[in-house]
């Protein structure tokens, strides 16, 4: 006796060509034998895709799956709630950034082409990290974290450029959201004059400062 899971099998296969009837076999199987840490990188980067289309409220776990090409039932096999799956990807883009920099310990060495590199390399993430997680109520810990960091970071530099002038606190806060500012715009426009686009936003922070150096009056 056939069994009716077997039986479908065969029906759909004997009424698919040949050549498709291989296509879907492969993925399947493809699908079965892909590794647990394979197949988390994988649903972590369709998350990233999903979540950055739409808010955490707006985005459902049948989205992701979709967007990674596998039931739901895996996706659980893997992650136990949305809220799991989002904080696993802010964790893995945050990774990512600290690798770009060389290691958490070396952040304080931020640089601009850096910066533009992980965005050009992975412009969910960064939105991510940078734009959407800010109206995300729910994960304000790692958007606290973010902005600490960003001050702690850049105070040390703009004590540097700027001396005992009093601005160093408006410059610790503008510097950051200024940066972040023109990488997402230059996101937004389609990433042009991509060869150029560090040093641009380089001298639109060296504009920045160069307001605060100047002699007032």
């Amino acid at each position: 006796m056939v069994s009716p899971r077997i039986s479908g099998t065969m029906t759909a296969m004997s009424s698919t060509p040949t050549g498709n009837a291989r296509t879907a076999v492969g993925t399947e199987v493809k699908r079965r034998l892909m590794k647990r840490p394979e197949r988390r990188e994988q649903i972590i980067a369709a998350a990233k895709r999903a979540f950055s289309r739409a808010a955490f409220s707006d985005t459902l776990l049948d989205d992701v799956a979709r967007e990674a090409g596998i039931s739901k039932a895996i996706l659980y096999r893997h992650f136990d709630s949305k809220a799991d799956l989002y904080e696993a990807v802010l964790d893995d883009v945050s990774e990512r950034l600290q690798a770009a920099f060389g290691g958490e310990a070396n952040l304080h060495n931020a640089k601009v082409d850096v910066i533009v590199a992980m965005a050009d390399d992975d412009p969910e993430g960064f939105r991510l990290l940078f734009e959407h997680l800010a109206r995300e109520p729910e994960f304000s810990g790692y958007n606290d974290q973010l902005q600490a960091l960003s001050m702690t970071v850049t105070q040390t530099r703009m004590s540097e450029e700027l001396g005992d002038s009093g601005n160093v606190d408006w410059a610790s806060r503008l510097v950051p959201a200024l940066t972040i500012r023109a990488v997402l715009s230059w996101l937004d426009a389609g990433r042009p004059d991509r060869a150029h686009a560090a040093e641009i936003v380089h001298d639109i922070i060296a504009g920045a400062l160069e307001a605060f150096r100047k002699p007032r009056r």
